[in-house]
């Protein structure tokens, strides 16, 4: 088991135990499931006292005495790397059979549990099908990667790679969504021409966020689409030349008459020569 009579090697050989607790391997393998160096340096500083810390780790599955014992030799700045990257690995390993899940924590490493543990689990989904590389797409992105995963990707995964658009997404994620994973116009033509109806569910969000803005505050929401709705009308000619008749040229004074007509004229004329 990576044996190590240095700190490092205590910390490590730790993580690597407790990691494999619920894949039930009782075996050497033939590398450590994380390889990084510096698994601890990912993880933010610790902001809880040593109790909490100890009351984390008794949580983990397969913490026991002679483990507890270890984990408490340890500085305080890597009993909360364990905590934090353990309790992200054992999520994974419970979601998958022993072979997967190991293939996937390598996959990960510590920095791709840093970021399970700070986005969520579509971190090792993303990471499943695209490959290590999601990560960066992960560490560019933030939640925006989840959103647009959840909604885009994992739902329509033989779309999207029949369609080939996992390698221009690892690329540039930033051309298909933005930080909180909303739509690029590139985005909805890509999708669209794999077959993933993205158009319809911007009109929707579009529909749906006029109806939330209507409910929050019906004065200023109704206000606003009557708004919409006459500058709609005015593309109307008939309803723009009442308009002009009716608001505009009284509003501004403007005469409304008309050059007459060469019968009015000649109605004049009798009428004047009558009298």
């Amino acid at each position: 088991m990576f044996a190590n009579t240095g700190q490092a090697g205590r910390f490590d050989d730790l993580v690597e135990a407790m990691l494999r607790k619920p894949m039930r391997v009782v075996d050497d393998l033939d590398k450590p499931l994380l390889t990084r160096s510096d698994a601890v340096k990912l993880v933010p500083p610790a902001q809880k006292a040593d109790d909490e810390l100890l009351k984390q780790f008794n949580r983990l599955e397969g913490a026991n005495d002679d483990l507890r014992g270890a984990f408490k030799k340890l500085a305080t700045n890597e009993r909360n790397a364990l905590v934090e990257l353990v309790g992200a690995g054992q999520r994974v390993a419970r979601s998958r059979d022993a072979d997967d899940a190991i293939a996937l924590i390598r996959k990960l490493d510590a920095d791709g549990l840093v970021q399970v543990r700070t986005y969520g689990d579509f971190v090792y989904e993303g990471v499943e099908k695209m490959g290590p590389s999601y990560k960066t797409v992960v560490a560019k992105m933030g939640k925006g990667a989840g959103t647009f995963f959840n909604e885009w990707v994992g739902p329509h995964w033989g779309k999207w790679t029949a369609a080939g658009l996992t390698a221009g997404y690892l690329a540039a994620p930033e051309k298909f969504h933005d930080g909180l994973g909303k739509l690029t116009e590139y985005a909805i033509q890509k999708l669209t021409e794999a077959g993933i109806r993205a158009g319809e569910a911007v009109t929707g969000g579009f529909t749906q966020a006029i109806i939330a803005r209507v409910e929050a505050n019906p004065v200023f929401a109704t206000a606003t689409l009557a708004i919409i709705a006459f500058v709609l009308l005015l593309q109307i000619p008939l309803f723009r030349q009442i308009v002009n008749r009716k608001v505009v040229r009284p509003l501004f004074n403007v005469s409304d008459d008309k050059s007459p007509t060469d019968e009015e004229q000649d109605h004049r004329q009798r009428s004047n020569y009558e009298e």
